[in-house]
């Protein structure tokens, strides 16, 4: 039913707006219950600043375990800033084990959508890393671009291989390193 979907729309931008009022203006246990309504519902901008919350421990005890599921749930959706504080926690080793070829990968896919910040992460990760693990971090967002490209074709774009779901994204050393031959 279209009203039926509307109506869950219009609730999940509600409380969304709502919650960074909220947010605001310190009001941090009303923010997280906000956010959350509009999380379990599927929206990824406030899966992230679920996230945040957590990384911050405003409105709900400090958790790098519930950040990092939040932000993965963000991340999986595009959310740029979802997909730096995802290189952030693999880096510093918070809520996750420390892990630089996966924090280059979230950094590399938050860095293609504009996020200077994680370009820099990126490049200072880079210089940690082989040329071998670079390149895996490259493979290891093929997992992001699928689902990116899944999403395009839900939006009624063609994507004829995932390196093209790759470019139309930013990621063109990523799509030129696995183009089919």
């Amino acid at each position: 039913d279209r009203q039926a979907i509307a109506d869950g729309i219009t609730s999940r931008i509600g409380w969304l707006d709502d919650g960074r009022a909220a947010r605001l203006r310190g009001d941090y246990a009303t923010a997280v219950r906000l956010f959350r309504l509009a999380a379990d519902e599927g929206d990824a901008i406030a899966q992230y600043y679920l996230g945040v919350m957590y990384i911050d421990g405003h409105g709900v005890p400090q958790n790098y375990a519930e950040a990092f599921k939040w932000y993965r749930l963000a991340a999986d959706q595009s959310i740029a800033y979802a997909q730096l504080g995802l290189g952030s926690m693999y880096a510093t080793g918070k809520g996750v084990p420390r892990d630089y070829v996966r924090a280059h990968m979230w950094f590399n896919l938050s860095a293609a959508q504009g996020i200077q910040h994680a370009e820099q992460a990126r490049d200072n990760i880079a210089t940690r890393l082989t040329p071998a693990q670079i390149a895996d971090a490259q493979k290891l967002a093929l997992g992001p671009l699928e689902a990116a490209a899944t999403r395009l074709q839900a939006d009624g774009r063609t994507v004829v291989h995932v390196s093209q779901a790759a470019r139309v994204i930013g990621l063109i050393a990523i799509a030129d390193a696995i183009r089919p031959t």
